[in-house]
């Protein structure tokens, strides 16, 4: 599985708004306790793979610590249904994950903000200079 970061990426977005608010975005509790606040975030997608970085801090109890070493970044492969894109993740025994979803209109990327996140709203990067 090759992140699309390291194939032909086809778009960049931005992270703009998660829940309708915009960024930063604080999160406390829910299924895993901790308090995160995101910062920034992005997609890259290429025609059949992903990969995501959100600038995230986190904070658990102590119980839950190693959950605040997690670098905020994903990848795995697309898979289109009609209009919406499925991002899943691939295990080590080649089996595909379902991590997120998202709906691309125009310039902008719908997502539900994976398995237990609020929506986000991601912008078209306008491409870099060379």
């Amino acid at each position: 599985m090759v992140p699309a970061s390291r194939t032909a990426v086809i778009a960049r977005y931005n992270l703009i708004s998660i829940a309708g608010q915009p960024l930063p975005s604080r999160y406390d509790g829910g299924a895993i306790e901790c308090t995160e606040t995101v910062f920034a975030g992005r997609y890259e997608l290429s025609d059949s793979t992903w990969s995501s970085k959100d600038s995230v801090a986190r904070k658990c109890p102590p119980t839950l610590s190693r959950l605040e070493r997690w670098d905020g970044t994903g990848h795995g492969v697309i898979r289109r249904n009609m209009d919406t894109l499925l991002f899943n993740t691939v295990d080590s025994s080649g089996r595909e994950i379902p991590i997120d979803r998202g709906i691309r209109r125009r310039d902008s990327l719908f997502t539900r903000g994976g398995q237990w996140g609020d929506d986000r709203v991601y912008v078209l990067a306008k491409p870099r200079r060379r």
